[in-house]
């Protein structure tokens, strides 16, 4: 039948049960059978029932949707007629039907007679002469035929959008390729198109008979509701500092770790990545700053269940939501402290399956490296600084002649020479959705694959969700979460560390260095291995990580208002690393085969370990919402009980036999092995109350107890409340004339949280969940003149270790105006205490100090958020634009008076100590470079080596001495920088016109302070790379040179504030350019809902005040795998 016979029967239909215009809501549920029903000895709602006799007669039924789910009795089985299949339906369950046309029906209440509609023909003479000629009134006679079609912003049509003639019942739908046939009464009618979540449009005739109609996205409609802890809220109402990202935002943007795409994109969120190594590319997120000592990680929740956001497929996620102040985030208690991320997964609609793929292919390239000089500089500035001339004026000028032989005058760049992987990487995503009144689905499954820039350096993914949603009855619901995530990656053999080895290498090894010789010899680098040989003869670290992870919910409607839900989450995740290394033989002297002799690096070996981590979390919930007059409540209480275990073992062998990968290879008397376990519990008791007073005043409470056990026995138990109040100004009367202000909200909020995560330790994982307990060790003592073995403790225990609590005060505000700009400021105040540090005990203790709760910090910042958007004329460009920024100020209040700095390889020193933010660079203060030995006499004595040309450090405490302590301690070392980010911020730009859609988003720090030492020293001997500043460094003839002299000593290399530069920049981190082609393009059998094709670069400009070989966003020396640029291209497709 006419698919349009079937939309405008439909309208005519929803118009005689309502005397009123049609709605989509009504619209949509009507000739939209197509699978087969269910038997009616399995469901009787009277929509399934229906959906059978439609296709079982060939005929459309027209109902009000609040019908859909009525549950009918007495419904006996006929073959006789249609008539009597609907007398044994409608009569036992106070309902009546009407036949409107051939084919059509209209069911009833007994008490809701239809009215008879004013119908316009619309050019369906098929069914007029079914309908009785008084429903046919003289101005449809006089009715002008108009067609039309509707599509999106992007182009694409849009099925069920209701458009009616204002002011009146005449109306029909669009089908499935957007396109409408309606008769309007005269040519000064005016056309309304409506559709959920798009804007609602009112085009006047005028004449025109043919119409071309785009709807916008309704914005406001989209974010109405967010997640929040344990449930939803209207985002007007909301009281908390909740800032809601849509899931598209992300998945739009080729990524392959979710985390990543989080940068810049909500203020007060901070996420930096330090490598782009494949598969170790996560960021590292932070929400407001640091707060403690210790573990930084915010509480990441996946459908409620606690998981890594990079275990799922970006393209996966429906939205999330950042918790950022405790009011948000109190309801989650000790887990809550750094913040909480709350995800939601994409779930199934009803309706025939529709089908999503998604790809891009892309190429990633260093973002930026390290710039060395060639071979005669480098043996030039060699000699400059030894003082004497290691190379000779022969050897240099050798490489003036382009035809020398490279295998005595090699010149090799060899940070780029390692650069062997192809880069290229691709990712593949397919979903399928759907689903029927009582069962909706959603599947997909996602692969993605990286190579690395190293050979044998790469990571491949495997992700596969199921979600499913079942109506088990009227009053109960039941949801199913499957996931699996397999991860793989490999490095090339390595020595402590593959990465750390092929990049650490490639900084150092000094141009003048073979690779490999023309007879094939691979040369020996800075006497070891040769990382490039590594990567093609050497052995494999693999590293394989599978998570499997069910989520299990059921919600029960006991009574109206009550609801009761049940949770069951189970994740397991296991971990299989095997590190097989290869013995590769090297000749000394490959160009002097007599005096060259055989030598072997590396161990023929291999290391086993396996990790197996379960999670287990049980969840009871009970909800109550009433309402009454003006007054809302919804008060909710529940439990919860989570257990991780953990276990891990550990093997190792050598001498393997060729080609075995495995432990039984090896000889049995070089093997060792270990191994461990650990359990952690958790038991909660929340409560949450929410009043809302004419949707004006807002409060909310919530209360969270928890029970580690993490502390000892009388520590173990922490209450953690909060409180918060709204004031939606906008409601209030004396705002009704302000027309331009559509919504302002005031907010506040205090409370506490907890953290039980309160040390962190890779090297003894153990600490994590036994901070108060010691540790024994085992050894020999002498006892009566004998050594016997003997357990002995090492740490101090500490039976006393409770929890760090953080009190967090916000004040906030929310506003929209002129229904495009919209507005969030937040101001806080978070303090935390109890932190766990280390203090100094006295060595006759005769054990290492255990942790204790004793420091404090604060941090006390603001956030802004901006984004405008809006449509310029009738063409539908469609732009929009975002901005945020967000500050915080990091203090440590007290450490007990044990102020600590540490110094580390680099002779960079680091600490905590009272009045300054936590790692602050701590240095000597340097003036300048002394031109004369003069000078140097007449300073403070500095290193026993100093001399003109050195750096000139200033004496803090006038005592004629430059002594490495803190200035406050007698010393001269002071604060020289600050790590902690300032103003951190994000751009974003949006526009679409026509077919085309186009992106880009930049973000960016405004302060912070990096030290360049490990990156820009120059090195004091032939092993290693000068950098091209180096040739400006400090001569007798050089005076006024950048650089302080070159020499074989370390006294220019100390922590000071010659090393310490600005840190800000704003990088372009996304842009794409997308277009979708037209939707007839592949014609009415292609099938196609979208098709759209882009392009898209990630990294591609920085801006920084930096040398250009250094990256702001990741200031690590060339030791480390450099962040990429990574270019693709891409198609999405739906159908």
């Amino acid at each position: 039948m006419n698919k349009f016979v079937s939309a405008f029967m439909a309208a005519m239909g929803i118009a005689c049960l309502n005397n009123m215009p049609a709605s989509a809501q009504d619209l949509a549920m009507l000739g939209k059978s197509g699978t087969a029903p269910f038997e009616r000895t399995q469901t009787k709602s009277l929509k399934t029932v229906l959906d059978k006799l439609e296709l079982k007669y060939n005929v459309h039924f027209m109902y009000k949707s609040k019908l859909a789910k009525l549950q009918l009795s007495n419904v006996e089985e006929s073959t006789t007629s249609i008539d009597e299949e609907l007398k044994s339906i409608t009569v036992p369950n106070k309902l009546r039907y009407k036949k409107l046309g051939e084919g059509f029906y209209i069911i009833f209440a007994q008490d809701d007679e239809p009215a008879t509609p004013t119908t316009s023909n619309g050019g369906l003479n098929t069914i007029a002469s079914s309908i009785s000629p008084e429903m046919i009134t003289s101005s449809a006679l006089r009715a002008i035929p108009v067609t039309g079609v509707v599509t999106d912003d992007k182009g694409q049509p849009i099925p069920g959008v209701t458009v009616l003639v204002k002011g009146t019942t005449t109306g029909t739908t669009t089908d499935v390729n957007g396109t409408w046939k309606l008769n309007v009464p005269d040519a000064t009618a005016t056309l309304e198109f409506s559709f959920i979540g798009y804007v609602k449009q009112e085009v006047p005739v005028n004449g025109t008979t043919n119409f071309s109609i785009k709807l916008m996205q309704d914005v406001t409609s989209i974010s109405e509701v967010v997640v929040v802890g344990y449930g939803t809220q209207k985002k007007v109402n909301v009281t908390g500092a909740v800032t809601a990202i849509d899931g598209k935002d992300i998945s739009a943007k080729p990524i392959g770790q979710v985390s990543t795409a989080l940068q810049g994109v909500a203020p007060g969120v901070t996420v930096t990545t330090g490598s782009g190594q494949p598969g170790k590319d996560q960021g590292t997120v932070k929400i407001r700053g640091v707060g403690t000592f210790n573990n930084t990680d915010p509480l990441v929740l996946v459908d409620g269940v606690q998981m890594s956001m990079n275990d799922i497929d970006a393209n996966d996620i429906s939205s999330y939501s950042v918790l950022k102040d405790a009011a948000a985030s109190a309801i989650y208690g000790v887990r809550a402290a750094n913040g909480v991320i709350l995800i939601t997964t994409k779930r199934g609609t009803t309706g025939k399956a529709k089908v999503t793929y998604s790809n891009y292919f892309g190429w990633q390239k260093p973002a930026r490296l390290a710039k060395y000089v060639g071979a005669q500089d480098f043996m030039k500035l060699v000699n400059q600084t030894a003082g004497t001339g290691i190379y000779s004026d022969t050897q240099i000028s050798a490489y003036n002649d382009p035809n020398r032989d490279t295998d005595v005058y090699p010149d090799n760049y060899w940070l780029k020479k390692i650069l062997t992987g192809s880069g290229f990487q691709q990712e593949h995503s397919l979903g399928i959705a759907g689903g029927s009144e009582n069962v909706k689905y959603h599947f997909s499954a996602n692969y993605f694959d990286q190579k690395g820039l190293i050979r044998n350096m790469d990571f491949n993914r495997i992700t596969v969700r199921l979600n499913t949603d079942i109506n088990v009855t009227k009053k109960l619901t039941f949801s199913a979460d499957i996931s699996a995530r397999l991860n793989d990656r490999n490095e090339p053999q390595g020595v402590a560390g593959s990465a750390w080895y092929q990049f650490g290498q490639g900084a150092v090894i000094n141009p003048l260095t073979v690779n490999r010789f023309k007879d094939g010899q691979w040369g020996i680098v800075r006497g070891g291995q040769n990382p490039i040989r590594l990567q093609e003869e050497g052995g494999l670290y693999n590293y394989k990580s599978n998570l499997f992870s069910g989520n299990f919910k059921g919600v029960y409607d006991l009574v109206k208002g009550l609801k009761l839900t049940g949770t069951a989450a189970v994740n397991y995740q296991s971990d299989y690393n095997s590190q097989r290394e290869k013995i590769l033989i090297y000749e000394t002297d490959p160009l002097h085969p007599d005096l060259s002799v055989t030598k072997p690096f590396g161990q023929n070996s291999l290391i086993k370990e396996a990790q197996g981590y379960w999670f287990k979390n049980f969840q009871g919930i009970a909800e109550y919402t009433k309402q009454f007059g003006k007054h809302s409540f919804k008060l909710l209480g529940g439990a919860s009980q989570l257990n991780e275990t953990t276990d891990y073992l550990y093997g190792f062998r050598k001498n393997l036999a060729t080609g075995t990968t495995q432990l039984d290879g090896g000889e049995m008397g070089t093997q060792t092995n270990k191994g461990w376990a650990m359990e952690y519990n958790l038991v909660s008791f929340f409560g949450r109350l929410n009043y809302n007073f004419d949707e004006k005043y807002l409060i909310e409470a919530n209360i969270r107890r928890d029970g580690s056990s993490r502390f000892p026995d009388g520590q173990r138990w922490g209450t953690f409340p909060s409180f918060s109040l709204g004031w939606r100004v906008s409601q209030e009367s004396f705002m009704r004339d302000i027309t331009w202000l559509n919504d302002l909200k005031l907010r506040g909020s205090w409370g506490q949280l907890g953290n039980d995560r309160v040390i962190v330790d890779k090297d003894n994982p153990l600490i994590v969940n036994y901070p108060y307990q010691t540790t024994y060790n085992y050894n020999s003592y002498p006892f009566g003149g004998v050594l016997n073995p003997t357990a002995g403790i090492k740490i101090y225990p500490n039976s006393g270790l409770t929890w760090e609590t953080a009190t967090m005060t916000d004040i906030g505000l929310d506003a929209t105006v002129l229904n495009k700009l919209d507005v969030t400021f937040d101001w806080y105040n978070r303090t935390t205490k109890n932190i766990l540090m280390t203090l100094p005990i006295p060595s006759s203790v005769g054990l290492d100090p255990a942790a204790m709760n004793a420091a404090k910090v604060q941090n006390i910042g603001w956030e802004l958020g901006l984004n405008y958007h809006n449509t310029i004329g009738d063409k539908g460009f469609k732009y929009n634009v975002g901005f945020n920024i967000a500050d915080v100020k990091n203090k440590i209040l007290d450490v007990k008076g044990s102020d600590q700095i540490t110094k580390d390889n680099n002779n960079i020193y680091t600490g905590y100590v009272t009045g300054q933010a936590i790692n602050t660079l701590y240095g000597y203060k340097s003036e300048g470079i002394f031109q004369t030995a003069e000078q140097v006499a007449s300073h403070a004595t500095q290193d026993p080596k100093t001399g003109a040309g050195d750096l000139i450090y200033k004496d803090i405490d006038g005592n004629g001495v430059i002594s490495q302590a803190l200035d406050r301690k007698g010393g001269d070392l002071v604060n020289i920088g600050n790590t902690m980010p300032r103003f951190t911020y994000g751009f974003n730009l949006g526009a679409s016109y026509k077919h085309f859609d186009f992106s880009a988003f930049f973000q960016g720090v405004g302060k912070v302070d990096i030290m360049t030492l490990p990156i820009e020293r120059a090195p004091t001997s032939t092993d290693g790379n000068f950098r091209k500043e180096h040739l400006d460094s400090w001569t007798p003839s050089n005076t006024g040179a950048a650089f302080p002299r070159l020499q074989t000593s370390t006294q220019n290399y100390f922590s000071s504030s010659y090393w310490v530069r600005s840190g800000a920049y704003l990088r372009l981190k996304n842009v794409s350019l997308g277009y979708s082609l037209p939707a007839n393009i592949f014609g009415k059998s292609g099938g196609f809902d979208r098709f759209r094709v882009y392009v898209s670069g990630s990294n591609l400009l920085t801006f920084s005040s930096l040398p250009n070989d250094i990256d702001p966003e990741t200031p690590n020396d060339s030791r480390y795998y450099p962040q990429v640029k990574t270019y693709t291209f891409g198609f999405n497709v739906s159908f």
